[in-house]
């Protein structure tokens, strides 16, 4: 073999060597750096799609991110942020700020102050299903939400599809208020049959509230022992005049006193 065939061999094979290098030996790509699918991200990254601003209907793309479910999850100069039009939670650069959950909307009306109980210092962050949050922000089953400990979800009425609160610091004016959308949400009937007393609503008994045995009466009952264990019980009359059952009298329950 000559010595420029040779020269050849081994210019392609440097060919190779070179091309090996710039194609399969690149760093993998970053967080908000572009990838395919099934491309390997950097170290904790996962390569996630995205639609644009225009929303599934927009332009399509992806990039490499740190999904999360919470700050924790996240790098300690970012925050976990809800990409509506993407993928959904992901970690985002940006400073936590912290919170008093006793405060009224203290992360302001775009945010929620992610709390466990007052007294403890919150987060800002976005609003999430199952979060349990501070004063002044919307709470209830239908959007899985709950107070932070020493808050109550005022005007979560029972029977309402879809319904949901306010996280409140209630006063005793508080108590009164939901009280009363309580009974008036509770107390309709057909007959006299669909109505029971509640004990602990008077202190004379048949001076009890009467409401429709098949709404939800363990939660009245839970709103009644709250209501009372703040100090803010209710001032009823203490006598006991003769009742025979109930009655019901223009769609609301009540006592059929003699």
């Amino acid at each position: 073999m000559n010595r420029r065939l040779l020269g050849l061999i081994g210019l392609v094979a440097l060919a190779g060597l070179t091309g090996a290098s710039g194609d399969g030996c690149e760093p993998a790509p970053t967080q908000g750096e572009p990838c395919g699918a099934g491309d390997a991200c950097a170290s904790g990254l996962t390569c996630l799609h995205y639609y644009g601003i225009a929303g599934p209907s927009g332009p399509e793309f992806m990039t490499c991110e740190y999904p999360c479910s919470g700050n924790a999850d996240c790098p300690t100069d970012q925050v976990c942020t809800l990409i509506a039009d993407g993928p959904g939670n992901v970690c985002q650069p940006g400073q936590a700020m912290g919170c008093d959950p006793a405060e009224e909307q203290s992360c302001g009306p775009e945010l929620v102050c992610v709390a466990n109980a007052l007294g403890e210092t919150g987060t800002c962050g976005d609003f999430q299903h199952g979060q349990t949050v501070g004063a002044g922000y919307s709470c209830g089953g239908s959007i899985g939400v709950s107070c932070a400990d020493g808050l109550y979800c005022k005007g979560l009425l029972p029977g309402v599809v879809g319904g949901s609160g306010t996280c409140t610091a209630m006063t005793c004016g508080d108590w009164s208020e939901e009280y009363q959308s309580w009974v008036g949400a509770i107390n309709h009937c057909t007959t006299a049959a669909d109505c029971v007393s509640v004990s602990g609503t008077s202190c004379g008994c048949t001076r009890n509230v009467v409401v429709n045995q098949h709404e939800d009466i363990d939660g009245f009952k839970a709103l009644v022992d709250a209501r009372n264990d703040a100090g803010c019980g209710l001032v009823t009359t203490c006598d006991c005049p003769a009742a025979d059952g109930y009655a019901c009298t223009n769609g609301v329950c009540g006592w059929n006193y003699l």
